[in-house]
C-alpha cells in the first residue's frame, strides 16, 4: 500500500503543478479586456450653459411673478437676453416692487455669496441676474449628478465614464448590441424633455404674433410651435407634468380608430395633478410639449383620473415604441453637449480591427 500511496501523491502533485502554470495564463487570455486596449469610441462632454442658465431664469422669473402677484403688485416679469427684467406700472407699485427685489439675494452655499444681483437700469425697470459664483456652483451640481447618473447606467463591460479636470466628462464605449448603451448614446446625442403645459385660448391674433415674433406674451407664457403644421399656440410656461411624473410609457394602438398612440402610466402624485388639472379644465386644451414642439394639443372631454391615458401625433409604430423606450430610460440632469468626438485605435489593435 505504502508505493501505491506515494504514487497517488505524486501525481497530485504534478496535477497542482501543471494548473499553476496553466490556469493563470487562461484567466490572462479571457479576463474581460480594459478600454484602454481596445478599439473605442471616445465623446468628451460639457454642461450646455445656454440651456442650463435659461432652465435657471424660467424658474426664478415664476417665482418672481409668484412673488409679485402674491403682494398685489402689477409689473411684469420677462427674460431677455440672458436675464430677467422686472417693470412696474407706476411709482407706487415701483416702491413695493423695489422692496421686494431688495430681498432677493440670498446666500446659496452657506457663505456670503450671493445667486442673484439686482440693478435698476431705467425709471421702474430693473433688472435680475445670476452672478457668476452661482452660475459656476450650480454647473458642478449638474456635471457631478450627470456623472453620476452615466456611472450607474454604464455598469457595463462596453463603457466607461470619468470626470476630467477642466469640469468635463469624458465617456467612452465600445459599439455593441446593448440595448441600454443605445439608449444611453442616444440620450446625450439627442436628449428628450417632455411637458404638459395649460394652452392660453383668449387670446387674440395680434398678441399671438407679438408673442411669436418678439417674444411679448402674456404674462407667464410663451408661443410654441405645433409638429402637425397648424401653426402655434401659447402656452403656461409652468408645466402641468414633466417626464419626472411618468411611471412607464408604452406604444399601442388607439382603442376605436386603431391607428399608433403612445401610452403613459403616471406616478401617484402626477397622477393626482393630472387629475385635478383635467376635472378643472374640461372642454379646454392641454398640450403635449417635446424638446419645445407641441405634438398634440387635444381637448380635455372629462376627468382623466385614473393614473394612466394616452396621446395621439401621428405616430408610426415604430416611431411610438422609439419614443416610448426613450422616455422609459429617463433624462440626464441637465443637457449635455459632445465638444469632442474621436475613434481610438490603441497600439497594436489596428490588425484586430481590420
Amino acid at each position: 500500500m505504502k508505493p501505491l500511496y506515494w504514487k497517488i501523491l505524486l501525481i497530485l502533485g504534478a496535477v497542482i503543478v501543471g494548473a499553476s502554470l496553466i490556469i493563470p495564463k487562461a484567466l490572462r487570455k479571457n479576463a474581460l479586456v480594459g478600454m484602454d486596449d481596445v478599439p473605442h469610441t471616445e465623446l468628451i462632454l460639457e454642461v450646455d450653459d445656454e440651456y442650463l442658465l435659461q432652465d435657471l431664469l424660467s424658474k426664478e422669473a415664476r417665482k418672481l411673478q409668484n412673488s409679485i402677484e402674491k403682494n398685489n403688485i402689477k409689473g411684469s416679469v420677462r427674460q431677455k437676453s440672458g436675464a430677467i427684467v422686472v417693470g412696474f406700472r407706476s411709482n407706487k407699485y415701483y416702491e413695493q416692487g423695489a422692496q421686494l427685489l431688495d430681498n432677493l439675494p440670498v446666500s446659496f452655499d452657506g457663505t456670503a455669496a450671493k445667486n442673484l444681483t439686482v440693478s435698476e437700469i431705467k425709471n421702474r425697470l430693473f433688472k435680475v441676474q445670476f452672478t457668476p459664483a452661482y452660475l459656476g456652483h450650480v454647473k458642478q451640481i449638474a456635471i457631478d449628478e450627470t456623472y453620476t447618473e452615466i456611472t450607474d447606467r454604464v455598469k457595463i463591460s462596453n463603457a466607461d465614464a470619468a470626470k476630467m479636470e477642466s469640469d468635463k466628462i469624458r465617456f467612452r464605449y465600445v459599439e455593441s448590441n446593448d440595448k441600454r448603451l443605445a439608449l444611453l448614446i442616444e440620450q446625450i446625442r439627442n436628449p428628450i424633455y417632455l411637458s404638459f403645459h395649460e394652452v392660453i385660448g383668449d387670446i387674440d391674433q395680434s398678441k399671438l404674433t407679438r408673442c411669436i415674433d418678439h417674444s411679448i406674451c402674456p404674462q407667464g407664457t410663451s408661443a410654441y410651435e405645433q409638429v402637425n403644421g397648424y401653426g402655434y399656440l401659447v402656452l403656461r410656461d409652468e408645466a402641468i407634468l414633466s417626464g419626472a411624473d411618468l411611471k412607464g410609457a408604452a406604444d399601442g394602438l388607439h382603442p376605436f380608430s386603431s391607428y399608433p398612440v403612445l401610452n403613459f402610466s403616471f406616478k401617484a402624485n402626477g397622477a393626482k395633478k393630472f387629475c385635478e388639472f383635467t376635472s378643472s379644465n374640461i372642454n379646454e386644451l392641454f398640450a403635449v410639449v417635446i424638446n419645445n414642439e407641441i405634438i398634440t394639443a387635444p381637448n380635455i372631454a372629462g376627468s382623466i383620473c385614473g393614473g394612466s391615458s394616452f396621446i395621439e401625433g401621428n405616430f408610426t409604430m415604430e416611431s411610438a415604441k422609439d419614443l416610448a423606450l426613450r422616455l422609459n430610460a429617463g433624462t440626464l440632469p441637465t443637457k449635455m453637449r459632445v465638444v469632442e468626438e474621436r475613434v481610438v485605435v490603441p497600439a497594436g489593435t489596428a490588425e484586430t480591427q481590420k
